[in-house]
This record gives structure tokens, sequence and C-alpha cells, in this order.
């Protein structure tokens, strides 16, 4: 196995260092962006070295903003600003007052460095080896503009003269950046800038105790030839902790003698991870002419320390930074320029040489004074007055000045202006990606509402670092922000960040795709940190990185996003996968207990947060990739990994070790994960799999893990690689390494955000989750580092693709129905499954099924569910019969009550249609209540199912329903087809009869029934019932009795209730249990019911005796008193006189309180009673009890209820209860279906009625909707033509027979409808059933679908759809055909499915269905044909052969070596032909993707590696060349390869991955062969030696091209040397090639004939590469 980059694993060093040193706190940032107006005209002039700078007008001219000219400039207000600050200048020709071409302008300009870049190093000074030169950039950009104030000038100055001063101190500095470290151990991988790390010249490397050297010249040539001394100081840092370090810094000085020679200034020894300067002195005098050489040595041997570990096994590494020396110079220039540093203010003459021109100009940048002075032979003698010291002055004579590097036009931009933008969405971004950028904008205005301001990152560098490419100016910009209104809650970085790290590994620091991140690992993050101090390490807006770098690659991340936040909710959503690394066992438990317990977060409805159980609600299905091997690389999940990414998952969590383009669980390259429009969010727990800008140990451009997985890459002209809409939508990792505890931290934050709180913006989850952290562990380093690193490769305002509500999913492909093909007798089972997309409801949730049967009977299953995450499945049952014989429709809902505001509520419904099917005969005609005018009518009806012979059918006919009566008719008839009649002998007109048809054999119970009547006087084909046929109908207070109509009766219940006192019912009278009457009322209660209609006539108390008082007011104040005494006893004369009907009931209740008269009842209102019926009133007393029923007319109908004074005691009260019966008034007769008709007649009626009667019809629709109503008359008719059929292809009738006085029903006799029929077509199933119940897969299958028309009527044209439903149950589309329209009475046509099983896998079921755009038939189950179709599954893989020039290539075993003598010789040019065969010979191999080709030097690769050395071919080239194959099995597909190889002696291996059409991949093949450039021909030899009938010789060509070799001859002779044969090309078993070539020898001479028994001789002779090959004289023995 190959190992892994040596930091692969450090991914968990915290257990080695846990809490690093605390950085110094950053410092406040005092940048003041108010120096760039935006307003204004800028140019930049760029710097990248110090001096005095001359610039033409004429140069600036080119740079000026559009429309802008000179003339246009007025030269006063002209101003230069360096780093915010202005400085002076010196305009020469512009005293007219304008600015002309040839006009000049001078400024000092000095070089960029990193004296304010202490920000890098989070504010510690002291981290910074050295600040002469700046991380990012050498140059200042000095900004120059106009327009308005005049501007700083250099004033011309003089001085008083004073003795010459002809030396200077000065200061000679050596620094370059060749060599980048990375900081302290530990501390490497920390975006922020750690101590000493930086750039530096030289690292001496010592792994041995070998001295290093190597040496440097200080520019100090002009230093004084006095006795000054020069003072050296060289900084020097070491790479390595318990290591002892010693330098020696030696200088080339000069000998008294004259020579120079080496001489130790210093030796300095030092231990572990220190910065040291090293400082000597060394006279002036002494140094060369040319500068001061100076030689280090570094030592890793002869320390002084004796405790300093064993140099031969320690490891040492030196860095040295820079030297420098201060000393005392000559005043002499150096290309007519020089730096002077004066000491102190005041007046001062100086001497400079070494000037040529006219004069010498000297400037004071400090306090803008110009000094001048003419050269007078080689000096210029120039009095200043600085008026501060110390200060530094540049000199320059008339060639000596400088050119700007560059002189460029400024982009104006305002993003410092606060007032001036407002947005949510900030995208920074490069112009050469601006197309890109700007797609994205568009799409977050328009799906998120957001306001979006897109960037440019060199306006940002511009305005908020002067125009330096930097970090800082990014953070500065983010800040600034902040005060916009609104203020931005993302930053997305639109563009990829080069490899920030300028050692020469990349070609340029700033390409135009690159946006800087910050350090190295890089960190985004930062930008938005630190907002409220030095340890506010939360991100102050939301930021993510989209590293693309082209505008087809942007375009094409753009695609993919919007693709992924417009995809509605699917269940692949909720998938969440979970991989777990670990290299032992320990490691292992860990990262799955973190794993595990993120799952149970994102699935279960409760999870444990801080020990407390709090709801969740996405309830995700969570699938475990978890490692339980050592090894660093675990291939073994690979295939079925690949098979969950292309399913889809919402969410992809990794934990474990990782380098920066691979996880220690191998996947295959996000490019193939084949998931695209089904992408997660990745979360990356590992090391460097987030860092986009680079790697440090891989190669530098290579794009990381994640960035493959969110953008893919790009080839070298930008164009995106295939597959990059596969991957993610986004990563979450780190740019370097991480460890285990800070890493389940941040992530277990953002899972509780997002599963638990339910984010659905992914930068606002992250955002909110790295808060927590840096609120709980942000004083630690440790912690800070993570937050740091940790950032996101994805667009920060993504939508994540989870729920934020519940959504119950229905649809038709979640239903399905068993069995397959049900009939009447069947039990068929529904079952349903219930998708939740959404998240889980807060309560249980209500789901229905209703199943609607062909005649429109209806029947509904309701079941309440507990809420579910993901699925509930549901099974309904239902016992089948006749009535579901044809289409049934069952329908699901959920969510019935909107009991949840869903995500879409539109996918709460889904139906699925089942077609039950009549396994016996169906009757065509006459159908069911029709007419026939013949009395010889033909009865037709088909038979159900593929019969291969004839079909015996048994049919009767009678006048009586049961079939019973002598007049009985029957017939067995044999069918064969689908079609069979019988005319029965001749029959009455006028007269209705049933008939009926089974299978001979079958049960009672098979019969199918109709009914009809002979009209000889009305058209054919009428709909008519009358007679018995009644009986079929539904009623409503209505029954069909003796050939007669009745109304039906009903019952009142009447409770009389009497009572002395006390009683429990406080009305006399309650009706029904609800109506009440006499209410606590006195004495002889009485109510009156009408006899016929049950409704009470009146109710009235009669107190017939003496009241007291205060009773009779009790009844005045209720308006209730009609008198005492006699008057009550009249007015209950007089009500049972008027009141009561002849036939009416009476009823009587006793409340005989408040009496103060006697007990005995006068006979007045004895006789009152008697005449009702009354036995027992004589008897009473007012203290009785008594309850009395009774009918006017009918004493014996009275019943009666008394209870004595006696029992006073014990009863008080009677209570009689009665059930009178009435007749209804009216009722309705409801008629079956009638139907289904192309087009409505007429509708007519008999009837018979008197006085009070009525008969009233109604036309309904088949949904109860009234069509035609009120028709009325004992008889009539009625035009139906206005009832649209299409619409309405059903009826029904409804009558209203009603008498309100007599209440006896009137007379319907019949009614008929007349009618147009309808097709009735029907699908042959003779042509499914021809199919083979198993095919192969791929295997194409043919079936004629033939159609038959049995209707009375034309069909209009027929369509013909046949699908196929797989195991999954998802149906598709085979066959959809339109035939012509079919005649009556047996039209045929027929259309023909052909489909092939390729993507049918498994069992099957196909569908044929037959439908026109006529109204529905009569029989629309023989409309279906159904088929059980099997197909075996392809699940062998393709088999592999490769040929090199014709040869068989094996494959290369284990353990075979370099040199191997078993690997094959090729040629130098060779042809491999690969040859791939399936054995399945309906799927060809015809797609160049199904093979790929590589190749790599070397033996075969059995492990896998981060980085494959195998080299891909592409079909794209010239190399390969694709050849299907022709037909079927015999013939495989065919791959040519010529691959170019090095003219070098060498083992390569090819490897070919190669799967079939159906996806089954083989084993990967690995053949190695060998090439040499020279050609030799060896082992040549005969088999059998000796030999009886024949031998076969071999020989074997090493190296050369195959096309080189020619001229072959094998010689045989006999031992005196007479030719016997000679064998030639045509005569080897194959052409001549390099490798093994054989020929057979048959033991015959040049004749035929055999030769004899003896020893012969033979000899090989090829022509090769560059000569001819004559093989040794051999011996071969012939034994007959």
């Amino acid at each position: 196995m190959l190992p892994f980059p040596r930091a692969f694993w450090a991914v968990f060093a915290c257990v080695l260092v846990l809490f690093p040193p605390r950085l110094a706190p950053a410092q406040p940032d005092s940048y003041d962006a108010s120096w760039y107006v935006p307003n204004a005209p800028h140019l930049k002039i760029n710097v990248a070295h110090d001096g005095v700078y001359r610039v033409s007008a004429s140069t600036l001219q080119a740079a000026l903003p559009n429309g802008t000219r000179l003339s246009d400039i007025a030269p006063e207000t002209l101003r230069l600003i360096e780093n915010g600050t202005e400085v002076p200048i010196e305009i020469q020709g512009a005293a007219d007052g304008t600015l002309d071409p040839t006009d000049t302008i001078t400024f000092v300009g000095r070089r960029n460095r990193g004296g304010d870049e202490v920000w890098a190093y989070n504010g510690n000074a002291s981290a910074q080896s050295s600040t002469a030169r700046s991380l990012y950039s050498d140059t200042t950009h000095y900004w120059m503009t106009w327009g308005g104030a005049s501007g700083l000038r250099y004033e011309p100055t003089s001085a008083a003269s004073t003795a010459p001063t002809t030396a200077l101190p000065d200061t000679a500095h050596i620094e370059q950046d060749q060599h980048y470290y990375f900081g302290r151990p530990g501390r490497t991988g920390n975006p922020l800038y750690t101590r000493s790390e930086g750039y530096y010249w030289r690292r001496f490397r010592h792994n041995d105790t070998e001295p290093l050297s190597a040496t440097y010249t200080l520019p100090v040539g002009r230093r004084t030839a006095s006795g000054d001394s020069l003072h050296l100081s060289l900084r020097f840092d070491a790479e390595t902790n318990a290591s002892c370090h010693r330098v020696e810094v030696e200088g080339e000085l000069l000998q008294p003698d004259g020579p120079r020679a080496f001489e130790s200034l210093q030796t300095r020894e030092w231990e572990d991870l220190n910065r040291v300067t090293v400082e000597a002195t060394v006279a002036q005098n002494r140094i060369p002419d040319t500068g001061l050489p100076l030689r280090i040595t570094s030592y890793n041997s002869g320390f002084a320390n004796a405790n300093c570990p064993d140099p031969t096994s320690t490891p040492n590494y030196v860095l040295f930074d820079w030297a420098e020396a201060v000393y005392r110079r000559s005043l002499a220039a150096r290309d007519n320029q020089q730096r002077l540093s004066v000491p102190a203010a005041g007046a001062r003459t100086m001497a400079l040489t070494g000037h040529t021109g006219d004069s010498v100009r000297v400037y004071n940048p400090a306090d803008g004074h110009r000094y001048a002075a003419p050269v007078d032979g080689d000096t210029a003698s120039v009095s200043v007055a600085p008026a501060a010291g110390p200060t530094t002055l540049w000199a320059v004579g008339g060639s000596g000045y400088e050119r700007p590097a560059s002189v460029e036009p400024d982009a104006p931009s305002n993003w410092s202006t606060p007032t001036a933008h407002g947005a949510d969405y900030v995208l920074l971004t490069t112009e050469a990606l601006l197309p890109a950028a700007q797609q994205l904008a568009a799409h977050r205005r328009s799906h998120d509402g957001y306001a979006v301001e897109v960037a440019l990152v060199q306006n940002v560098f511009d305005e908020f670092d002067y125009g330096r490419p930097t970090p800082i100016a990014i953070r500065r910009f983010v800040r600034a922000t902040q005060d916009w209104s609104p203020a931005p809650r993302f930053l997305s970085i639109f563009a990829d960040a080069q490899y920030p790290i300028r050692d020469g590994s990349v070609d340029t620091a700033f390409p135009p795709w690159s946006v800087p991140s910050f350090g190295y690992a890089p960190s985004d993050g930062w930008f938005a940190m630190q907002s409220n101090g030095p340890d506010d390490w939360s991100e102050l807006l939301a930021v993510g990185r989209i590293p693309v770098r082209s505008v087809a690659q942007g375009e094409l991340f753009v695609e993919k996003l919007i693709n992924y936040e417009t995809a509605p909710l699917a269940q692949w959503q909720k998938r969440m996968l979970l991989l777990a690394g670990g290299t032992n066992e320990g490691e292992q438990d860990q990262l799955q207990f973190y794993s595990n317990r993120w799952g149970e977060i994102a699935a279960d409805t409760v999870a444990n947060i801080d020990g407390d159980p709090v709801p969740v609600h996405t309830g995700a299905d969570t699938l475990q990739y978890y490692k339980k091997v050592n090894d660093a690389l675990d291939a073994s999940f690979q295939d079925s990994l690949a098979v969950d990414l292309q399913e889809g998952a919402g969410w992809l969590n990794y934990f474990g070790h990782s380098a920066a383009q691979t996880w220690e669980i191998v996947t295959d390259p996000p490019a193939e994960w084949q998931n695209a429009g089904r992408l997660p969010i990745a979360v990356s727990l590992g090391c460097r799999t987030g860092s986009f800008a680079g790697g440090r140990f891989e190669e530098k451009g290579a794009p990381s893990l994640g960035e493959q997985i969110v953008v893919g890459s790009v080839r070298p002209d930008g164009t995106p690689r295939d597959g990059a809409l596969n991957g993610g939508i986004a990563h979450f990792g780190e740019s370097a390494l991480g460890n285990l505890i800070p890493s389940a931290r941040i992530n277990n934050a953002l899972v509780e955000r997002v599963f638990v709180d339910t984010m659905r913006v992914l930068g606002t989850a992250l955002q909110e989750a790295k808060a927590e952290i840096d609120a709980n562990f942000g004083s630690s380093d440790f912690y800070v580092k993570h937050l740091l690193q940790y950032g996101l490769i994805g667009d920060p305002a993504t939508r994540i693709a989870l729920p934020t509500r519940p959504d119950f999913h229905v649809a038709p492909s979640l239903l399905s129905t068993a069995p397959t093909t049900p009939v009447p007798s069947d039990e068929l089972t529904v079952e349903v499954r219930l998708q939740n997309r959404g998240l889980i409801p807060s309560d249980s949730v209500t789901a229905r099924l209703t199943w609607e049967q062909p005649n429109g009977r209806v029947a509904r299953r309701t079941r309440r569910l507990d809420r579910f995450r993901r699925t509930r499945t549901l099974s309904f049952s239902f016992d089948l019969d006749e009535r579901a014989v044809g289409t049934n429709t069952f329908r699901v809902e959920v969510d019935l009550d909107d009991a949840y505001a869903e995500a879409n509520e539109a996918n709460n419904t889904a139906e699925r249609t089942q077609v039950v099917f009549d396994t016996g005969v169906s009757l065509l005609r006459p159908f069911d209540y029709g007419t026939v005018a013949s009395d010889r009518p033909a009865l037709a009806f088909t038979v159900s199912g593929q019969r291969t012979d004839q079909v015996p059918v048994v049919l009767q006919l009678d006048t009586v329903p049961d079939f019973s009566s002598p007049a009985r008719q029957e017939v067995r008839r044999e069918v064969s087809g689908l079609r069979g009649t019988w005319q029965p002998s001749s029959l009455e007109p006028n007269q209705t009869y049933y008939w009926r048809a089974r299978l001979a054999g079958t049960d009672a119970g098979a019969w199918r029934s109709a009914r009809f009547t002979v009209d000889p006087a009305r058209p054919e084909g009428a709909w008519l019932q009358q007679g018995r046929f009644f009986a079929a109908n539904t009623n409503r207070q209505l029954q069909r009795a003796d050939r007669s109509w009745a109304f039906e009766t009903y019952s009142r219940n009447v409770l009389t209730s009497s009572e002395r006192g006390g009683g429990s019912e406080e009305d006399g009278f309650t009706i029904n249990g609800t109506a009440d009457y006499e209410y606590l009322k006195f004495g002889f209660g009485v109510l009156v019911m009408d006899g016929r209609t049950g409704a009470v006539r009146a109710s009235e108390s009669f107190p017939t005796y003496d009241l007291a008082p205060a009773s009779e007011d009790y009844l005045r104040e209720r308006g209730a008193y009609i008198g005492d005494q006699q008057e009550a006893i009249n007015a209950l004369a007089t009500f049972l006189d008027q009141v009561p009907q002849s036939g009416d009931y009476v009823f009587v209740r006793t409340r005989h309180l408040a009496r103060e008269s006697g007990a005995s009842i006068p006979e007045a209102v004895t006789s009152l009673f008697q005449e009702l019926g009354s036995a027992a009133i004589d008897t009473l007393t007012y203290n009785h009890v008594w309850a009395m029923a009774a009918r006017t007319g009918a004493p014996d109908e009275t019943v009666e209820r008394v209870s004595p004074p006696s029992e006073a005691g014990d009863v008080s009260e009677v209570r009689l209860e009665s059930e009178p019966r009435f007749s209804y008034g009216a009722g309705t007769t409801l008629s079956p279906r009638i139907g289904p008709a192309r087009a409505w007649s007429s509708l007519q009626w008999d009837g018979r009625v008197e006085a009070e009667d009525a008969i009233r019809l109604d036309v309904l629709a088949a949904d109860s909707t009234v069509l035609l109503e009120g028709l009325r008359g004992p008889s009539g008719e009625q035009s139906l033509a206005s009832i649209d059929a299409q619409a309405h292809p059903y009826l029904h009738l409804r009558a209203t027979l009603a008498d309100s006085a007599r209440r006896t029903a009137p007379e319907l006799a019949n009614w008929r409808v007349s009618y147009t029929g309808v097709p009735e077509i029907v699908l042959d199933p003779s042509g499914l059933n021809a199919l083979p119940d198993t095919l192969r897969q791929g295997e194409r299958a043919s079936a004629p679908l033939p159609v038959v028309n049995f209707g009375p009527v034309e069909s209009p044209p027929v369509r013909v759809r046949a699908t196929i439903q797989d195991a999954s149950n998802t149906t598709t589309p085979l066959l959809t055909d339109t035939l012509s329209a079919l005649a009556p009475n047996g039209g045929r046509d027929t259309t023909s499915l052909t489909f092939s099983s390729a993507q049918f896998p498994g069992g099957n079921v196909l569908t044929a269905e037959a439908s026109s755009d006529a109204p529905p038939e009569r029989l629309p189950s023989n409309n279906t044909r159904v088929r059980n179709l099997f197909v075996n599954r392809d699940e062998t893989p393709p088999t592999i052969r490769v040929l090199a020039n014709g040869r068989e290539l094996p494959t290369t075993p284990d353990g075979v070596g370099l040199q191997a003598p078993q690997l094959p010789f090729v040629s130098t040019q060779p042809t491999l032909e690969i040859q791939v065969r399936d054995d399945n010979p309906y799927r060809t191999l015809n797609d160049t993707s199904q093979v790929n080709v590589f190749l790599k030097d070397g033996l075969p690769e059995r492990d896998p590696a981060p980085v494959s050395p195998f080299r891909r071919i592409p079909f794209a080239g010239d190399a390969l060349e694709f050849m299907p194959p022709d037909s079927g099995r015999a013939d495989p597909a065919r791959v040519l390869y010529q691959p170019d190889l090095p003219a070098r002696d060498s083992t390569y291996t090819l490897k070919v991955v190669a799967e079939d059409a159906q996806g089954n991949q083989m084993e990967p093949y690995q053949g190695s062969f060998r090439v040499q450039q020279d050609q030799v021909i060896d082992d040549v030899y005969p088999y059998p030696n000796p030999m009886r009938t024949h031998t076969m010789f071999a020989f074997r060509v090493k190296g050369g091209k195959t096309e080189a070799l020619g001229d072959f001859t094998l010689r045989i002779y006999t031992l005196s040397g007479r030719l016997v044969r000679q064998l030639e090309e045509r005569d080897l078993e194959a052409p001549l090639r390099v490798g093994w070539n054989t020929l057979r020898w048959n033991g015959r001479d040049q004749d035929g004939d055999r030769v004899a028994s003896g020893v012969y001789l033979y000899r090989v002779r090829i022509e090769g590469d560059d000569a001819t090959f004559r093989g040794d004289v051999e011996k071969i023995s012939v034994i007959r």
C-alpha cells in the first residue's frame, strides 16, 4: 500500500498538543478609507523598488478615464497618495497652466514592505522575523488624483554652506524570499500567522553530521576605507525542536599581504525552536571594494552543550532570514542615484560623487524640500537643511530617474460609502468571472428576494488597502458593509484562491480567477471575525466560497445550485450518510460514537441534548459506513457507497482521517457519483479536504476533495471536466489538520441547528454553530484554530434541501394491489405507502382510502396514524363480488382535516385504478332492463379470459327471477373465441323475461343475469322498468308490494306521565323523547294526535276541582289559567267535543295537586272519559294517579294505568308509553343506473292517480345531480336530448308518489328511456398471452393487440396503451397507438407491441388497455388485459481479453518483479487490442463510457492509494479507437490502443475497467508488459524433442518494433548439411511479432515425405530492427 502524505496521520494531533500557547491579542485596525474619493478620478502608478521616479504626462495619458484629456487636468490640482497619505511631487513643464505630453511628474517611490502586516500575526509584532519584505506584494500603488484642492509640491530650497560632508551612516540589508516556513510545530495549519512564520532565504537541512554552507555578499563596497567599524547582524531561526544548532559566520576580508581570505566573524550555538541574531563587527578598511562576502556554515556536530541529542539521528533544520550591515558610506552614487541618511537636523553641505549630467537634485519627502547643485567634475556640492533628523534624502542625477512598473487606470467604486449600498447578499468575484457571478446574483434575487451586490475584488483591494492584494482589504470591506442599510447577511466569494506561498510552485500569484483567502491553511471565516474585539471569533455574517476558475465552471455551478434549490421535496433528501474511519479500534469507537449521536438527532423524534430530551422533527433515514479495519484506506465500501450516493442523500457526514483529495473510506471520485439532481451537503470532519487554496504536500493546483465535490475540476483551458453536476452542493470541512474533540463539538452544534432547530439556510446554521463554539471555547487557541480552519465551500445562502414543514406525500406509484389480476371471488389487498417528505408531524395524522366500484358504490376506510418519520405502510383488504367487475378506483387521502400546514399541499391525494376481471361470462345484449322487438331475439354474451379450445356455456331463460317456472328454457353452447349467441324459441310480446349464463361446471354463484322485455311496438334497445323489475329500485318511504305501491309507516313514541307529587317527569306528555307538553300544570291533562299524520292537534290541562289561590295565581302568571271546577269541566267537555276527529289518538294524564275541594270526581267529568272507552274512570277519585291512551271510534284500543291512593307511600307516578303508527304521505323510488348512452332521446312513463294523488318525476345524473325536475302527471313523455351524454353517460330516474289525504300511494305502472347505446370494445387477450413468461434482460418481445367492437354503434378512434409496472411499483409506458374507428357488432383492428426488457429486471406486470372518447362502456373490464412477466436480471459482468499485436496479454500475478522473465515483451510501438465480451446478446456494448483504459509505469497497484498512479487514456485523443460489436454474442466490443511510449526500456501496466450495458463491472484487468529498444531474439527451442510425428518450434523476440521484423526462415538440415525443410513466415502460427512466436513442423521434408529417424540440425534467421539475427545451429531428434 502506498503511504499517505506525511501529514495524513496528524489528523488527530490533539492527543499530543492540546493547548498551544495563547496568541498575542490582535491590535485594532486604524485603516481610514476616506483617502479614496469615489467620485474623483484616479490613476495607479505602480512602484516595485525604492528610488526617485519621473513619469511623463504622455505616460499618464493612456490611463486616463474615458473622455478625459491631459488638457482637462489643472496641473495645480494633481495630488499623489501613498498608502492613504499625500506625498509631494514635482511637476516640470506645467508653468503655462496646462498639462502637456512632454511635462513630467517626479516623486520618491518606495517598495512595499511588511511593516504594517502585523494584523496577519494577530497583532503580535514580535512574531515577525522580518518586516523588510511583504508577505503579499512588493508593489506600492501610488494614487494620482486631480480636480480638487491644490496638491503638495516639492519646494526649491537653498541652505547655508558648511564644510563638505563626504560620508554618512548607512544600512545595507539583503534578504530574499526563497523558502516558506509554516511556523512552529503544533501551530502549522493555523490560518493565523504564528511566531516566525514567513519567508526565509535559505534552509540548512541536516540529516547527518555534514556541515552545510552558503555564501552571500553584502553590498557595502562604498564603505569608507577608514578605521570605522561595520556592525553586522544576521537573523537565524530553527525549524526543529529538541535539537541543537550551531552557525558560523565568516567574512572574506582583505589580508595584510593583499589577497582576500575568509575569517570567522562569529559562531553562535542555541537549542530548540528559537530565533537568534548573530552580530559581529568588522573594520571597514578590511572590506573589499566589491562588498563583503559572508559565508554561513551550519553545523550538526561539535556542540558545546553536552546535553544535545545525538546529531546522527536527530534532524536539525536551520533557517537563514537576512543579513544587515550598519556602516559609514561614502557619498558615491550608484546608477546616478543614492539614498542619504542624514542623522540630524540643520544645514549640511554634502559632496556627492558619481553622478552624471548637469546637476543633482536632492529630495526630502518628509518636508517637501528640493535642493539642487551643479555637477562640477565628479562632484556636486549640495547644501541641505532638513527640519528634523534622522531624515532620508534622495539624490538623483540626470539619467538616474526610475520609471514605474506600470500606470493603470482606476475602475471607480464606492464600497466604503455607507449610504451608497444596501444588500442581504454580497458576491465578491473577479472581472474574469463576472458573467457567471451575475447569474448567481440573479438567482438570489429571484429565488430568495434578496438585495444583492456584486463587488470586484480589485476594487476592494483599491479602496481598503491602497490597491495591495491582501486579505485585510477584504476584512475591512466586510466590516464596512455592516454600515449599509440593510447590512448583508451573506458573503459569497465567487472565485478560487491561488496557492498563496510564493515558492515558485505556481505560475502566478494572482491569476484572473483568484480571490485570496487569509493565511495558510486558508480561512475565509477570518474575514468576518474579531469585529467585536480581538477575542471575538464569531463571524458577523455567513461566509462561503465557490472556488471556480472559469465562467463555464461558474455557470455549471449556478445550474447545479438552481436545480438543487428548486427541486421538489423527495425521499432522498431525508437520507443521511454517516461515514466514520479510524485506524484502530479505540479511534473507531470514538468516531462511531459521535456519528451515531448525530444520526440519532437527525433520525429520532426525541434527542437528548445536554441531558434533556428535546423533540426533533426531521426524521432522517440514516445509513452507516463504519470502518472496521486498521489499514490506512478502506475500499470495501466503495461499491455499496456508489449505489447509495447515486440514489441520493441530503446530508453526508464523514468523520475520520483524510488527506486533501481523499477520505480513508474510499469512494469513487465525486465526478463519478452519478447523483446529479440528488446532491448532499458534505460535512468532512477530517484533514485538508477543505483546503481550496492548493495542497502543501500535493500538487499545488490540484482541487481538494471539497472542491471536487462542489464545483468539480477544470481543464487547463477552463472547460469543466465531466461530472461537475455530480458530487455535492456544499462542503464544510477543514483546510488543515484537525482534532477530534473540537471537530465533534463544531459538528454537534451544526447538527443541532439543522436537525433540531430546523435552520434551513446553510451559512446561517454554520455561522450560529461556530458562534456557539466561540462562546463556549473561544478563549482557547486550540478551538480558535478550528473555527478558522473550518469553512464552507459553497454558497452560504444555500437553502438546505431539508423540509421546513411536514409534507405528506402519496402518488399512484405508492399504491399497490394484490393479486394483480383479481376476480370476484378474490380478497383484494390494497397497500398504501404514505411518505412524509417533510418534518415529523407534532401529532397523529388521518388517512383515508376510498373505493369506488364500477357501479358507483363507494366504501371508505379511515385510519389514524401515529406521527411518523418517513414512511408508513397501510394495508386494506376487500372481499370482491360481481359488483366489482370492471374498473375500480382507489383513492387515498392524507391529512384530511388539514391539521398541518405542509410544504406541498398538492400531493396529499392519489388514486389508482384496478380492473377486476370477470372469470366467466358477460352478457352483451339484451342488456339489463333492455327491450327487444323480436319474439326470437339473439342473446349475445362474451367469454372472459383466453381459451385455447371450445368453452361450454350454460344459458337459461324464464319469466320469473328465480328461474323456477315450467316455462324455463335452457341450452348448452360450445363457444370458441370471444363471443357466443343463443336464439331462444318464440317469446310472448309485452312479457318480461330473465336470462342468465355461466360456464359449465361452475357453481351457482357464477351466473350472470339480466332482464328484458319483449316490446314489438317500440324500437329495440330502450330501457324499460315495470312490474317485478321495480323490485330492484331504491325506495324511501315507499315500498313495492303485491304489484302495487304502498307508503311505508312510521311510529311516534308518546310517554304519558301522571303523578301525585314528587314524580320524575315534569311534563305531562313527551313525544319521541324531545317534544314536551303540559309542563307542571294541574288537573286532567289531555293531548290529541292526528290519527293519520301523528301531528299534535292540541293539548290542555283542566283542574276540575277547586284550586288553591296561590296555584291559580301561578297559572295566571304563565297565561295557562282556564278556570277551575265547573269552568274547567265545561272547557274539558268543549275540548273533547271539538278537537279530536274520528280516528285521532287521545292521551290523558292526571296531576291533581293544589286541590281544596273533595276527592270525588264529578260525573260530568267521568262521563266524558267513558265515551273515549275508559273502564276505570268511574272508580277513581282525585287521590288516584291515572293515565290513559285512547283512539276515537275505537274503544277497544284504550289502554289505562292506575295507582290507587293506597300506594301513595310507595308510588308517586304512573307512566304509560304508546307507539301509534302512521303512513307517510309521500315516498320516492330511484331506478337503477341507466346507460351508458352516447345520446339521450326521451323519457316516457305511465301511471294511475286518484283525487289527492300526485306523481312527479326527476331525472338525475349518476352523482345525484338533478338534470330535469318536476315532471308531473300520471303519464307523460319528456325529451332528454338536452342532456349531454358525454358529461352524463349514466342517468337515474326518481319518482315521487304522494297522497296527502288518504295516504294511499298512486300507481306508477312503468317508465322507459330511449337512447343510443355505446361501443363495446374488447381487447382480445390472445396477443399478450402469446408472450413468454420469462425474458432475459435486454431481450425484446413482441405481441399483437387485437381490438374488437361488440357494441351496437361504431366506436370513435380507439387508443391502445400498454404499460409495464416493475417490482418497485413504477409504471413505464411501452405503447401508445390510435386505431381507426371500429364498425359495430364485431369490427376489428390490431396494433403491435414491441419493447425491450432492458430496464425491467425482476417481476413485472404488463397491462394493455383499449379506450376511446366514447362514453364509458357497460363492460369495461374486457378493455384491459394483464400479464405477469419475469425478466431474469443480468448480473454477469463482461469478460476481457487483451492482445498485444495479436497475442494474448495475460493478467500479471502478484509477486512478479519488474524484470521477471514471465513478463511478456511487446513492440516499442505496440497495438493493444482490448476485447470486451458480454454473455448477454441483447445488451450491446456500444458506448465508450463502458470501457476505461489506463496506463502506468511499473507493475500493477494492488491497494488503493490517495492519488492513482494510473493515467487515464481518453477516447477523445488519437490513441484509442472504439469498435462496437457488429452483432450478438459472438462479436465482442473492441478497443484498439496504440500507446505513444517513450524511447526507453521500461515495464508498463495496462489497466482496463469495463462494465456492460447493465452496469455490471468486471474486476479490473491489470496486465504488465515490457518494451526494450534493442531487439534481441532468444530462447529458440522445439518441443517435444525428440519428436515422433510433429514438434512446435518456439522463439521470443525481445524489444524493438514488430514492424521491423521480416524475412523469417527456419531451416532444417541433415547432419551432412543437406537442406530438408525450409519453414517461412507464412508457416508461423500467427504473424511474426515481438514476444513469443511459434510454428509447427510435421516431420516432413520439402516434398512432403516423412523424414527418417535420426538427428537433424536447425537454424533460425530473422531480419530485425538494426541487423539480421542468425541463431545458433541446434539439434532435434526424430524417432519413428
